[in-house]
């Protein structure tokens, strides 16, 4: 048996320093689609005269990790590792916590030709929240959010290399992860956080990836995707309660891409786009679904290339997600235009 042996170790140390001043009542309403900026003038003078507010926040992360890949045969291989997390969070003044953990992984690839791996693993994970979500205002601490993931596919790379076609089945397990409770007032001007029991996560993708000519590459991909809250903790919020569907999670998603190159001028014409179906906000609205299209054109100059491209070419106004009734959705980004030029040396 061959060993492959791959050790490594991070460091991470962090001090961030937040002077802010912020009214925390009585400020002047601004529209949205319409907003006039100098009704909010006496607010800017209001917040002027108040005194900073002093928030300092600490961040400490170690890790070490080791794995061992073995291989068994030119077709069996086998995968295992071990990684150790440690981390130390605190808001000067507002509180502090700090855990650590020993996380799994382990896999097997097996390849019946060489063109084709088929495999399977099983990996656990260990997320420490953000320094900031640990303070008392937003309802921390909160423990680190832990995971369990199981995932199974094919992957190929056919006919020389001219088409990749891969599938992926999945379901992961995530518990403690964090949302704004927007059923509870603020505390100091902050939204509360409340942890989410338990997220579990089904679905597959499919990835294809061809060359049609020798001038022509399309790409196509989709997975779906069912995430549901499968566990529930003291404290969670109501609106996330066992058996709804999880916050932002579409159940569908498609997109593609092609590029077509003419080398009589030496230019590249290329098209793709992006599907995504409803999702819920964490309020239980819907979310609509929205498709939107992106192209570019790069043509070569001979002591440089230029590509100009443009995205949400239609000027789609969509949802990239949804946050709660009082707050609303945060919009996608409208048509955008982009130059780039490129020097090599």
């Amino acid at each position: 048996m061959e060993h492959k042996f791959q050790t490594g170790a991070d460091w991470y140390d962090e001090t961030s320093v937040l002077n802010s001043r912020i009214l925390r009542a009585g400020v002047t309403p601004l529209s949205l689609s319409n907003p006039v900026y100098t009704n909010s003038a006496r607010d800017v003078v209001r917040a002027a005269l108040l005194p900073f507010t002093v928030t300092d926040t600490r961040t400490k992360r170690q890790g070490a990790y080791l794995q061992d890949q073995i291989s068994l045969s030119d077709a069996f291989m086998l995968v295992g590792g071990v990684r150790y997390d440690k981390f130390e969070d605190a808001v000067v003044n507002a509180g502090s916590y700090e855990d650590d953990d020993i996380t799994f992984r382990t896999g097997a690839i097996y390849k019946p030709r060489k063109d084709v791996s088929i495999y399977l693993s099983w990996s656990q994970s260990f997320e420490p929240q953000t320094a900031a979500s640990q303070n008392g205002d937003v309802g921390g601490p909160f423990a680190p959010v832990t995971g369990d993931q199981f995932e199974g596919g094919i992957k190929t790379d056919l006919f020389d290399g001219r088409l990749q076609a891969n599938l992926a089945a999945y379901r992961i397990v995530r518990k403690n992860i964090l949302q704004a409770d927007t059923s509870l007032p603020p505390v100091n001007g902050q939204d509360q956080l409340r942890p989410i029991g338990e997220v579990t996560s089904k679905g597959f993708e499919i990835d294809l990836s061809t060359d049609i000519t020798a001038n022509w590459v399309a790409l196509v991909n989709y997975g779906y995707n069912d995430t549901k809250i499968t566990g529930t903790i003291a404290g969670q919020a109501i609106t996330n309660a066992v058996g709804n569907r999880f916050a932002n999670a579409p159940k569908h998603k498609v997109g593609f891409w092609t590029r077509y190159q003419v080398p009589a001028i030496d230019a590249a014409f290329a098209v793709g786009g992006e599907h995504v179906s409803k999702r819920i906000s964490l309020s239980g609205q819907t979310v609509k679904p929205y498709t939107i299209f992106d192209a570019s054109i790069t043509k070569g100059l001979g002591f440089a290339e230029l590509m100009l491209r443009v995205d949400n070419m239609f000027d789609k106004v969509y949802a990239a997600s949804g946050f709660s009734a009082q707050s609303g959705h945060f919009p996608g980004e409208p048509r955008t235009f982009l130059a780039e030029l490129r020097f090599q040396f």
